[in-house]
């Protein structure tokens, strides 16, 4: 059983009709508004309907946080960046830079120890296991690596590359 991701209402009513899936979370700007709606479909046929404005991200290192703002944002969900290592040991100016171009996409950076539920890690690493529970080897190219996790205690996260 998996959760799927609907960036539209189209493709969310779609997925209501699709064998397999517990879940659809509503990805895009106006799902609040068609939420209900849905949910009370997806209530009918048994599958869960999820509406989020913001999501927040465990940010693993420096080189993590750079490549994940570089990567294009698939999602309209505000991401709050809760950086894990430490941000005053940042050279003069960088924290500022890093920072300007998140808020450019609706993004914060924020303290580690600020951070409550995980929906997601951002980790980068080069032929290492995976520091956190799902244990997936990397690609070895030292691209960004992004573990979805959803709400803690729902199992094992869910790998994604970008």
């Amino acid at each position: 059983m998996a959760t799927a991701r609907a960036g539209t209402k189209d493709e969310a009513l779609r997925l209501l009709d699709t064998s397999g899936i517990t879940a659809v979370e509503l990805d895009y700007e106006t799902g609040w508004q068609d939420a209900v709606e849905l949910g009370r479909r997806g209530q009918r046929v048994g599958i869960r309907v999820e509406f989020r404005g913001h999501e927040s991200i465990a940010v693993q290192s420096l080189a993590a946080l750079v490549a994940g703002l570089a990567r294009p944002k698939v999602t309209f969900r505000q991401r709050n960046l809760y950086c894990r290592f430490d941000l005053g040991g940042l050279p003069a100016g960088e924290l500022e830079r890093l920072e300007a171009k998140a808020a450019g996409l609706g993004d914060y950076v924020l303290a580690g120890h600020l951070l409550r539920n995980v929906d997601a890690y951002w980790d980068t690493h080069v032929l290492k296991r995976c520091t956190s529970r799902c244990g997936v080897t990397a690609c070895g190219l030292g691209r960004a690596y992004q573990h979805s996790v959803g709400p803690v205690g729902r199992g094992k996260p869910e790998p994604r590359y970008r």
